[in-house]
């Protein structure tokens, strides 16, 4: 007899955890490529605004204590979007790994064998063969031999 067909999986495309992979992946990769860029200009914002707070200090008789942001010392960063897509992408992983790609391991009856595999009962998941020979036979009852 042949092995049991696998049991139906639903097409990867439509989980909502490969989506979700996918859109974490491509915005770490985006992130990486651009972050030079982001990072230029948020130290050309906070340098303007670190200016114009410098100049209202002078103007007001104060000697100015704001210091300047440098390029590797900025009040905003971007590890916060770092973390939370790489977090989203290796959760998204797992999970689709999980229901997806992991076989399931065999039950076990209470007598601790496996389970034989469940028996199809529509005519479309019988082999070709067997519907010939059950179309050939007339249907008996079963346990009666």
């Amino acid at each position: 007899m042949d092995s049991p067909p696998n049991p139906a999986r639903p097409p990867l495309l439509q989980s909502p955890w490969y989506w979700l992979y996918v859109f974490c992946t491509a915005g770490l990769i985006g992130l990486v490529l651009m972050s030079h860029k982001l990072n230029q200009r948020q130290l050309h914002v906070e340098r303007n605004f670190q200016g114009r707070q410098r100049a209202l200090e002078s103007r007001a008789g104060l000697e100015p204590v704001t210091g300047l942001s440098t390029e590797g010392r900025t009040a905003l960063s971007l590890q916060p979007l770092y973390l939370a897509l790489g977090a989203g992408m290796i959760a998204a992983w797992v999970v689709l790994w999980w229901r997806h790609f992991r076989r399931p391991a065999p039950r076990k009856l209470a007598t601790g064998s496996p389970t034989p595999p469940p028996e199809s009962t529509l005519p479309s998941d019988r082999p070709a063969a067997e519907k010939a020979t059950s179309a050939a036979e007339p249907p008996t009852a079963r346990g009666s031999a």
